[in-house]
């Protein structure tokens, strides 16, 4: 996952979990801030990683608690719940 700022046209961040905790060669299919944008929520394959954007794109925690790909990511409205959906039906 990279992080891009518009203004200077380039990355300034780059997100990579490691095979132990994200499927090697899945393409990452949802992605979307958290937490007034301090955290970052990413979906590739059948997990979910947490990241914390203000350590610089460290690792936090990872969810492997579906089936199947997981398709789509939403947190509610003060960001204290994150919610998952998958081709798993969960």
């Amino acid at each position: 996952v990279k992080l891009w700022d518009s203004r200077q046209q380039r990355a300034v961040m780059t997100m990579v979990a490691g095979t132990e905790s994200m499927a090697a060669g899945q393409p990452v299919e949802s992605v979307m801030f958290a937490q007034h944008g301090t955290m970052l929520v990413s979906a590739a394959g059948s997990s979910v990683q947490l990241w914390d954007v203000l350590a610089g794109g460290k690792l936090l925690h990872t969810f492997n608690h579906h089936q199947k790909n997981v398709s789509g990511l939403c947190v509610d409205g003060s960001s204290g719940r994150l919610l998952s959906c998958g081709l798993d039906g969960l």
